[in-house]
């Protein structure tokens, strides 16, 4: 019987080519679900749309690009390859991690502001942004995991030197 750890990377490098696509689906998910919240607001329920609310879904979208420019090569420590290049490359992937728990933040404020108005008209706006936010977020991840190394070949996503 296979091991855990077989049976892991059997399934890491059949599921490795699709990442890329389901990465888009999840991040292309996201912002229609946070489209259709407005489209209702503005359409149906004839409500103004406020600016801000893009905020979340703009700062998440901006996270996971600064994720994927780091490579899973450029955050190892196994290399004897330059420390600080090690260490920078691990404070830019912990600082795209706090700007997406930021846009979560973001997306329960904007739910809390809906709730607490007087009518309680439309508390979608505020769960979409969540749902949104989360979903972005899981898309970067899953970019970010299967991404290829450099000893494969192609260097993956990493855009850092």
């Amino acid at each position: 019987m296979p091991s855990s750890s077989q049976c892991f990377d059997a399934t890491f490098e059949v599921c490795k080519p699709y990442s890329s696509f389901v990465g888009g689906l999840v991040f292309g998910a996201g912002w229609w679900i946070f489209g259709d919240a407005l489209c209702y607001r503005t359409a149906m329920l004839q409500l103004s749309l406020n600016p801000l609310w893009l905020l979340p879904g703009l700062v998440a979208s901006i996270a996971i690009a600064i994720m994927n420019t780091v490579s899973k090569d450029d955050i190892s420590s196994d290399t004897y390859g330059d420390e600080a290049a090690t260490c920078r490359s691990r404070l830019i992937l912990m600082f795209s991690y706090f700007m997406c728990m930021a846009a979560v933040c973001g997306g329960v404020a904007i739910l809390l502001v809906e709730q607490s108005k007087v009518d309680h008209r439309d508390l979608w706006i505020g769960a979409s942004t969540i749902i949104q936010v989360c979903l972005i977020s899981a898309a970067g991840l899953v970019s970010w995991v299967f991404q290829t190394s450099e000893a494969e070949g192609s260097g993956g996503y990493s855009y850092m030197y």
